[in-house]
């Protein structure tokens, strides 16, 4: 169970040293996962850019794609033996909708309609050709 607050109040952070390890405290209390665990780990780059992304954020979530959240997973799960893509690579992959479009024959773009709008928009025309050639390529 985390022991800070959301919003996570900037100046109560620290990263501490210890004897085998780093630590990130929150009003002078090491900072826990949701599962309970430490962040801490001897890797001081890493704490650190976590420190950071709290500090500027002021947010510890981990329903999102951040550093905070990628290191609770790996403490709370991975760390422990517990990796759900791993477990279940097969219904992740097939339920992910892009896959899912590729698979059942559902383009991403109407090309049709696309060249339509594009004709009708010579501006856009010109910068997904002439100034996004990567885009261009695509179609």
């Amino acid at each position: 169970m985390p022991n800070y607050p959301n919003p996570i109040q900037p100046h109560l952070l620290d990263l501490v040293m210890r004897d085998h390890d780093h630590a990130v405290y929150y009003a002078d209390k090491v900072m826990l996962t949701p599962g309970g665990h430490e962040v801490a780990d001897r890797d001081i780059r890493l704490l650190k850019h976590i420190l950071a992304k709290l500090t500027i954020y002021g947010s510890a979530e981990v329903n999102t794609i951040n550093a905070f959240a990628i290191f609770c997973r790996q403490r709370d799960g991975i760390g422990k033996g517990i990796d759900r893509i791993r477990e279940d690579f097969g219904t992740l992959f097939h339920s992910d909708p892009l896959v899912r479009m590729k698979t059942e024959g559902v383009a991403l773009l109407d090309a049709e309609k696309a060249l339509t709008y594009l004709e009708a928009h010579p501006a856009i025309f010109t910068l997904v050709f002439w100034g996004m050639p990567e885009v261009g390529g695509g179609l």
